[in-house]
Formats: C-alpha cells, sequence, structure tokens
C-alpha cells in the first residue's frame, strides 16, 4: 500500500509540472512561490505531526476514500484542461467563442491543482523527522527554497525535452488516466463494497444499453443539426 501511494504522490508531482509548465513565466513563478510560502507557513503544524500518525492516516479507508475524491476532482480538471485545449487547436478562428467559455478556459489554463498541497505537507513532515536536532523554521526555509528550484529546474528542463505543448498536454491526460485508475485501487484497499454475483440483470443491462444508444443518436442528431445551421 505504501508504494502504491509513493507511486501516486510520484504521478501528483510529474502531473504539477506539466499542468503549469503551459503557464506564463510570471504566472507559474507565482505558483511555486505560493507553494514554498504554504511550506515555510506550515512548519507548526508539520511539526506536531508523526511520521506513525500518518502512516496510520493512509491505513483507514474511509480517508483514503475521501481523499481519492478530492484527487478525482483535480483529475477531472485536468482532464477537462486537456479536452479544452485540443478544441481550441481545432477551433474555426473566425467563430467568436462565448464569454463563459472564455472564463473556463482561462481559470482551466491557470489552476495548477490542489493535490500539490498534501504531498508538500508530506515532504515537510518528512523533512522534520530526516533533520533531527536542526531548528524546525530552518529546516522550512530550506525545504521551501529547495521546492522552488527543483520546480523551476524541472519545468525548464521539461520544456527543453518536449518543447512540443500538444506531446505535454497528451502525457498530462495519460497520466491523469493513470493516477485516476490509481486512486480507484488504493480506495479499495484488499477490499470490496458489495458481494460478487453470479447472474447478471440482463433488464438492467439492456435499458443502459439503450440510454447510451439513446443520447449518443440525440447527441449526434443535434451536433449534425448545429453544423447544418452554422
Amino acid at each position: 500500500m505504501e508504494t502504491l501511494i509513493m507511486v501516486m504522490m510520484i504521478v501528483v508531482g510529474i502531473n504539477f509540472i506539466l499542468k503549469i509548465s503551459f503557464l506564463r513565466t510570471w504566472q507559474f513563478v507565482a505558483i511555486l512561490l505560493l507553494c514554498a510560502v504554504a511550506v515555510f507557513v506550515s512548519v507548526d503544524w508539520a511539526s506536531q505531526q508523526s511520521r506513525a500518525q500518518i502512516s496510520a492516516w493512509l491505513a483507514q479507508p474511509k480517508l483514503m476514500a475521501d481523499t481519492a475524491v478530492v484527487l478525482s476532482i483535480d483529475i477531472l480538471l485536468y482532464i477537462a484542461f486537456c479536452l479544452s485545449e485540443v478544441r481550441n487547436l481545432f477551433r474555426i478562428k473566425s467563430h467568436p467563442k462565448p464569454l463563459w467559455q472564455k472564463v473556463v478556459r482561462i481559470f482551466l489554463r491557470i489552476y495548477p491543482g490542489i493535490a500539490v498541497v498534501p504531498l508538500l505537507g508530506y515532504l515537510l513532515v518528512n523533512a522534520l523527522y530526516l533533520f533531527i536536532g536542526y531548528d524546525f523554521w530552518y529546516v522550512g526555509l530550506g525545504l521551501s527554497v529547495a521546492v522552488f528550484a527543483v520546480d523551476v529546474l524541472s519545468l525548464y528542463g521539461l520544456r527543453v525535452l518536449l518543447p512540443e505543448s500538444d506531446l505535454r498536454l497528451e502525457i498530462l491526460f495519460l497520466l491523469s488516466l493513470t493516477l485516476w485508475v490509481l486512486c480507484v485501487v488504493c480506495t479499495v484497499n484488499g477490499q470490496t463494497a458489495v458481494s460478487g454475483q453470479d447472474s447478471v440483470n440482463l433488464t438492467s443491462l439492456l435499458g443502459v444499453v439503450a440510454l447510451i444508444g439513446t443520447f449518443g443518436i440525440a447527441g449526434h442528431a443535434i451536433y449534425i443539426f448545429r453544423h447544418r445551421k452554422q
């Protein structure tokens, strides 16, 4: 379980760097400064925690399920950003976008993600226990500087290795889907919510298929009607 959580934290960190790589320089610098400040001001909270307490939290299925819900919201916004950028690439420039679409696109673009907050808290707690004997505030300040420096170097390294924004967008989309699957695995944690059944309810299955087919046909008809109207 701990290995799975570590993998999820690594994916969250990579997703965060990928997401802010689409921002302008002053925007991602401001976000990284906020992360550094958040680490420094959380020293008091982190000093009151313990590794055993955090391990106990991670072993609680209910808490992990709540965390997975918050993380799923983050993933949904990342996926929405990817789809919005792809839609914008193929948009006809002569067609103006409504105001609400512009607002949503700006929000999705500048949204950095909240999943990095517990990741920074986890790093801070472990840093305080790693450097036992040192002043907590010095350790927090050092970690803040390290977080800012590592993120900036990672960001510029990513832009050098992957200068194409569409390739970074595809990787962000795939990693978000992977993280979603890991969330499902993490919430199960060896348990199942319901007992298995040997029989299949054909009526319910046919009903679901009928609903999917009906809405699919309706959506395709609306799409054709709108394009003919244009």
